[in-house]
């Protein structure tokens, strides 16, 4: 129930940012469209929403979701979040679910209207394959490479919180003991991703429909388990080494 309180409040202070999100990806979605007259080759139109919000929005959700727990020490508001009866990964989890629940916002968001895009794109380029079956391309595809992206940014949010519990535990410099742990902690992961390559390798592969490509989707998954791992460490530590 604590959770479930925390949550909401932590998406009520970060309404105003969702919000204004959401009206910047709908109106960079309405300039693309507006490209298409306007180029001969109207696919180029596509390639402003991908390096506009694809690695964008994980950036800026891992920012917010930093600034919501930075801001506890800043504004000094710890010692009453934590005088209630709430666990580190209450207060871990609320925080990270509403940086969730806002990046899936903004991809779904995006997803749809650039399936649109793509779509009216395609509708242009004289070719074989019909609108119906573009859609079951981008519906079938694009599930399996979104739930991999998902997977890989809550993996970040995971990590980004032992993170940054790990820089409350120094005495001075915690912004910077924190980064270079965020750092040390995707090192630490690359690494064990090179020695579990072997057993990735054997597992099944993911196909895509759309050509004849596919990917290998048991990187991300083992990235998500690690995150698990790191925030439950966050959050054993938040609960019994950090002073407040």
């Amino acid at each position: 129930m604590y959770t479930i309180t925390l949550l909401g409040h932590e998406l009520k202070k970060r309404q105003l940012p969702i919000v204004l999100t959401l009206l910047a990806i709908g109106a960079l979605y309405l300039y693309s469209f507006s490209l298409l007259n306007k180029l001969t080759d109207q696919a180029q139109v596509l390639v402003l929403p991908v390096f506009a919000l694809v690695f964008p929005l994980v950036l800026w959700t891992l920012w917010n979701h930093w600034q919501s727990l930075r801001e506890e020490w800043q504004e000094r508001t710890t010692h009453l979040l934590f005088s209630f009866p709430v666990r580190g990964w209450q207060v871990l989890l609320a925080k990270g679910g509403a940086a969730a629940i806002s990046f899936v916002l903004f991809t779904l968001l995006s997803a749809f209207l650039g399936g649109a895009l793509v779509v009216k794109v395609f509708n242009s380029i004289p070719g074989e394959i019909s609108q119906e079956e573009l859609w079951h391309f981008l519906f079938s595809d694009g599930s399996k490479l979104y739930l991999q992206y998902l997977l890989m940014t809550l993996s970040f949010i995971g990590f980004s919180q032992l993170a940054f519990v790990l820089g409350q535990l120094a005495p001075r410099w915690h912004g910077i003991f924190s980064t270079g742990g965020f750092l040390v902690i995707l090192y630490l992961v690359g690494k064990l991703m090179i020695w579990l390559r072997p057993v990735f390798s054997i597992l099944p592969h993911v196909n895509l429909e759309f050509g004849s490509g596919g990917f290998n989707p048991w990187y991300t998954v083992a990235l998500f388990l690690f995150s698990l791992i790191a925030a439950g460490t966050a959050s054993w530590l938040l609960d019994h080494k950090v002073d407040f």
